[in-house]
């Protein structure tokens, strides 16, 4: 009897060890495989220039495929100096939407971190406003930009979710509206920071 008793323990005893085991792992599994769906981000330097200012957002689709999307704004006056002079240049009003799908290349890390390579569309808006009341014909106009995009990058997520980023690529653009269709080509070096949960 006091055998069958002993033995009962014991099997409980390992019971509730076993079961304590695997809640501990599964905890420390989920704060080390801490996956981030959404990140959103500034990109300071056409700010810190006085270009304009321009936001990010990434949502993680599956796996190492994400969606991010950039949105550029901005609004200026261009003054023109002369000789002695100052005249109020035209205002110059910009919106720029690039969507562009990220690959992660690195399966050791959980996208949105890592390296990533990706292609991207562009399309924008330009408006440009002389303002000059004694010019003799007018010389405003509106330009639409369509385009494509191809960059490459590295983004670090801490554990407190602080994101930096940083990338580079090649964008190709087509002004096809306003006083002359052209088309041209720009690098692009960008710095992200921001927030993922």
């Amino acid at each position: 009897m006091r055998k069958k008793v002993l033995f009962q323990i014991v099997i409980a005893f390992t019971m509730i060890t076993i079961h304590a085991q695997e809640a501990k792992t599964d905890t420390l599994n989920t704060i080390k495989d801490n996956t981030y769906k959404n990140s959103i981000r500034v990109l300071p330097l056409p700010t810190l220039f006085g270009l304009g200012i321009s936001l990010e957002y990434e949502r993680l689709i599956k796996n190492n495929w994400s969606l991010n999307i950039q949105a550029f704004g901005a609004s200026y006056n261009s003054d023109i100096y002369r000789i002695g002079s100052q005249r109020s240049g035209p205002w110059t009003n910009i919106v720029r939407i690039e969507v562009d799908g990220r690959y992660y290349l690195l399966n050791h890390k959980k996208a949105p971190k890592g390296w990533f390579v990706g292609p991207g569309i562009i399309g924008g808006y330009k408006n440009v406003d002389f303002e000059e009341f004694n010019a003799s014909e007018n010389r405003d106009y509106d330009s639409f930009i369509i385009g494509g995009v191809v960059k490459s990058g590295y983004q670090w997520i801490f554990k407190n979710g602080f994101t930096l980023g940083a990338a580079s690529g090649l964008a190709s653009i087509y002004k096809f509206s306003g006083p002359r269709e052209a088309s041209s080509t720009e690098l692009l070096l960008e710095f992200s920071i921001g927030y993922s949960w």
